[in-house]
């Protein structure tokens, strides 16, 4: 049976598994990401294929505007590794194996849209909450990627419009994250807004730490956890207005946390006008695969382009 080497790389961590071709995993592990320097990132990997050189290929899932054809990540957070010859760099350090390369968000969506939590859907969104939103759009059963590949990045989406600048300056102010999705419903959200009630200085990693408190009682973690879900229920209910889905799936870090999901669940439902019928209730699912959408969607795409 063939073997892949995928690979996740998130803001925070470096996911990595084993899998066979029928998508069960052999061993898998993370380690902090290496943001800022190439080689140590590209050194990490292929020590993991020295583990296993007889893999067939190795797919990556990555945060940011990726050309998967080229193989070139045009902007991420790993800002190391943008703007190279990605896929091309990694396979001459590892054999000359074929290597992929997918969007994070779009990894999960395939995952998902395949075999996991959307299978029966023909249309839907999947949003993957870590570092950031990795989100993914598909239509009849196709990803939409965008005439600048940028569909689906709803990181970028804002939340308010209390931004930091001058009304009279046309180009905003750096300071502007805060107004985003991407710094509000995720567990660096989650953790900031906890710190801000707490003075806490906890970091986005510690975010189990905010809903071990809340469900000891801590009514500082409570709201911090509520006022996320009431945030990525605002962002569903509006993506339903805008496509009208079959249905939602979340991902994630986030979606290990079930009283998170069920709460976010109850707050869609305020949104929902009392007064129109046709409005449907979004349909809010947990990814089967969790926390390994984005590995075996890496997975998928690279025995999509070999056929391998």
């Amino acid at each position: 049976m063939k073997r892949y080497l995928c690979i996740d790389g998130g803001g925070t961590y470096v996911k990595y598994a084993f899998i066979n071709e029928d998508g069960s995993f052999l061993r898998q592990g993370k380690y902090e990401t290496p943001r800022t320097d190439l080689d140590e990132f590209l050194s990490k990997i292929r020590e993991l294929y020295l583990q296993d050189p007889d893999i067939s290929g190795i797919g990556f899932s990555m945060p940011g505007i990726i050309d998967i054809e080229a193989g070139v990540i045009k902007a991420g957070t790993i800002r190391c590794c943008t703007g190279i010859a990605f896929t091309d760099t990694v396979s001459r350090l590892c054999g000359n194996l074929p290597v992929s390369l997918e969007n994070d968000g779009k990894a999960a969506a395939a995952a998902e849209m395949v075999s996991g939590a959307l299978s029966d859907a023909e249309s839907g969104v999947i949003l993957t909450l870590g570092t950031g939103i990795g989100g993914t759009v598909f239509i009849n059963r196709k990803i939409v990627r965008g005439n600048r590949l940028f569909a689906g990045e709803l990181s970028y989406c804002y939340r308010h419009n209390e931004l930091l600048f001058d009304p009279a300056d046309p180009i905003m102010d750096k300071d502007d994250r805060g107004a985003r999705y991407a710094s509000l419903c995720t567990p660096g959200g989650i953790v900031a807004r906890y710190n801000q009630l707490s003075g806490k200085k906890l970091k986005a990693a510690d975010c189990p730490q905010v809903f071990a408190g809340m469900r000891e009682g801590n009514e500082h973690a409570r709201h911090a956890v509520r006022e996320a879900a009431k945030d990525l229920a605002m962002l569903i209910f509006n993506i339903q207005c805008i496509i009208d889905p079959d249905a939602f799936a979340i991902g994630g870090g986030l979606s290990e946390q079930e009283i998170f999901i069920d709460m976010v669940r109850e707050a869609v439902k305020a949104y929902k006008p009392a007064d129109l019928d046709l409005c449907p209730l979004p349909d809010i699912r947990t990814c089967r695969y969790r926390n390994d959408a984005n590995l075996l969607g890496a997975m998928y795409r690279l025995k999509e382009k070999y056929d391998i």
